[in-house]
Formats: structure tokens, C-alpha cells, sequence
């Protein structure tokens, strides 16, 4: 499971860095550490004080901002309008840091004790 989750986090990655700027490649995927906080939360029952939510919806808001994604803000990016697939992979970058980053770190916090 950790294999593949791995291999599919680094062909996401590979894929984003050919069609976004490297700048927010390197936000998104720096991002997944505070996703690890709330996917913690959710399968292994870990507390999330006060200072870790504010954090964590800093980081959120700060990922948008630099970001940009043309559904969210309506000013037009060259980005996004030159490669048809900039928005794919900035989408696929998120999945990667919420979803398949954040369940690698679980899953080996869950094997702690094996």
C-alpha cells in the first residue's frame, strides 16, 4: 500500500512539475504535512489543539492566495490558459497532498507497532 501510494504522490509530482510553475508545485506539496494533522485526526483519533486549526486554515488560505485557481479568482492566468493541463495537475497536486501524502504518513504512524 505505501509503495503505491508513494509511486502515484511522485508521478503526480513529476506530472505537475511539467505543467505548473515549479513555485506552486513546491506550496502544494509542502502543504501536505498540515493535512497529515487532520487526516490523524480522523483515522487515528489524535488530538488537534487550538494553535494547530488556526495553523492549518493559515496555510489553507495562504495556498489559495498564491496559488490562484482561475475558478476561484476570476483574473485571467497565462498559466492555466497556455497549458490546458495546468489545471488538471494543480487539481492533482491537491489530491496528492490531501489524499495520497497524507495516508502514507498514516498508515506508517498506524504500523508503529508492528
Amino acid at each position: 500500500g505505501r509503495g503505491m501510494l508513494g509511486t502515484c504522490g511522485v508521478t503526480i509530482g513529476y506530472f505537475a512539475m511539467k505543467h505548473m510553475p515549479l513555485g506552486d508545485v513546491s506550496i502544494i506539496s509542502c502543504s501536505a504535512t498540515f493535512f497529515v494533522c487532520i487526516s490523524a485526526r480522523i483515522f487515528l483519533k489524535e488530538a488537534i489543539d487550538k494553535l494547530n486549526l488556526v495553523n492549518i486554515l493559515f496555510v489553507i488560505g495562504g495556498l489559495v492566495l498564491i496559488v490562484q485557481p482561475p475558478f476561484i479568482f476570476s483574473t485571467e492566468n497565462e498559466t492555466y490558459s497556455e497549458d490546458s493541463y495546468a489545471l488538471y495537475a494543480a487539481i492533482a497536486m491537491v489530491f496528492s497532498a490531501v489524499c495520497i501524502h497524507s495516508s502514507v504518513f498514516v498508515l506508517l504512524r498506524s504500523m508503529k507497532g508492528f
